[in-house]
């Protein structure tokens, strides 16, 4: 899945945000028929497409996961809204220059507030953000999602 060109999944949730006992129950599917496995798998199928598609609409991310987001510039100088909430960690923050060499950005020159609404990253002490070189980008490599399966999702 793709929140936009400049985040990218890094790997896909382990599971739907919802019980699929309780989806099959609540839709009245029968049980015990053969092709019953064929029917469980579409139904998956149709339980994570329906979670993507109230992830895109709300800007949250229900099922833990890993992500990357990757920034051109920063619209702030001081301050990055996240693309989606909630971020409970951020793993690491690099900058690549205009010749393609990668550097990490020590985590002491950023900082995740992590507001369950807007988590945003912030400049150490209200300070400006690092530095992202001229024609380079910036990639932030973090967590985003409730909780990981679907009891951990409100």
């Amino acid at each position: 899945m793709s929140w936009g060109d400049d985040v990218i999944e890094l790997a896909a949730p382990a599971t739907a945000a919802v019980e699929l006992e309780a989806l099959a129950a609540h839709l009245r599917l029968s049980e015990g028929f053969e092709g019953a496995a064929a029917e469980t798998a579409a139904l998956e199928g149709f339980a994570r497409a329906a979670s993507a598609a109230v992830e895109g609409l709300i800007g949250r991310a229900l099922i833990r996961r890993r992500l990357t987001w990757t920034v051109a510039c920063w619209r702030d100088p001081v301050f990055a809204p996240f693309p989606l909430a909630p971020v409970p960690e951020v793993h690491e923050v690099r900058v690549m220059s205009a010749d393609g060499t990668w550097t990490a950005v020590p985590p002491t020159d950023w900082v995740l507030r992590s507001d369950a609404i807007r988590p945003c990253l912030v400049g150490p002490g209200g300070g400006p953000l690092p530095t992202i070189p001229r024609d380079g980008v910036a990639e932030i490599e973090f967590t985003a999602g409730y909780g990981d399966g679907p009891g951990g999702v409100p």
